[in-house]
């Protein structure tokens, strides 16, 4: 999930915000799909805004979330050729054990999709597997602020 409305003004006014717009996203969902979605990840990423009470607060809600270690710059310019999203999304990888990639994939994201393939096998090249987040994945935050 990635909220209701994405409008950060909105989400990020309280906590209280922000969850509001988790449940409303993740009642769509089950409205839709049928599925309640439990994985949560914070628009912009939950670097200052995360803290443990708030962790746990999510938590609560029976949510984990996820950020990510590697991005693409597709969600700032969806022109970049689809050569400069590869580079990004392959270039540094060896530093990290498990790796989990921020891409875009609108309907203006055409260039992104264009650089998926070579991604992929670059990683399948490497010996890396591709896996769906389940209940049992291990969460993946920035770091949580003290409080």
């Amino acid at each position: 999930m990635h909220t209701f409305t994405h409008d950060f003004n909105k989400i990020y006014k309280s906590k209280e915000s922000f969850m509001e717009e988790m449940l409303l996203c993740n009642e769509e969902i089950y409205s839709v799909l049928g599925v309640k979605a439990n994985i949560i990840r914070f628009p912009g990423g939950s670097l200052n805004h995360l803290d443990e009470e708030f962790l746990d607060r999510i938590h609560s809600k029976g949510f984990k979330v996820f950020d990510w270690n590697m991005q693409l710059s597709d969600g700032i310019d969806h022109n970049i050729p689809p050569e400069k999203l590869y580079l990004e999304g392959t270039k540094g990888s060896d530093k990290f054990y498990s790796i989990t990639l921020l891409m875009h994939c609108d309907s203006t994201n055409k260039n992104t999709c264009k650089a998926l393939p070579k991604i992929i096998k670059y990683y399948k090249d490497k010996n890396y597997e591709f896996k769906t987040i389940t209940k049992d994945t291990p969460e993946y935050h920035f770091r949580v602020r003290k409080k």
